[in-house]
């Protein structure tokens, strides 16, 4: 079971994004955020390792509404795909 959280805030409680679950082989992991533009801004093939609202240059992202795409396998080998919406708030 996957959970992804709607919003984050680097400078607030939740200062990462990255999905909350159980249950993933971490060889069919990946994660990847975009901005409203389709530049990809952070990806990730690690679900310990979660966006801190920098781009790839290391600037901080503006406040605002991301795209994320998660895939992943599961236990049972199951390959499952997530898309949806992220706030970074300041």
């Amino acid at each position: 079971t996957i959970y992804m959280p709607n919003a984050f805030s680097p400078n607030g409680k939740n200062k990462i994004f990255k999905p909350v679950g159980v249950f993933i082989d971490i060889q069919g992991y990946d994660l990847s955020i975009v901005d409203r533009w389709g530049q990809l801004l952070f990806e990730s093939n690690d679900p310990d390792v979660g966006w801190d609202g920098k781009g790839k240059s290391g600037k901080l992202a503006e406040e605002g509404i991301y795209v994320y795409l998660l895939t992943y396998t599961s236990s049972k080998g199951e390959y499952f795909q997530k898309r949806g919406t992220v706030t970074l708030l300041r």
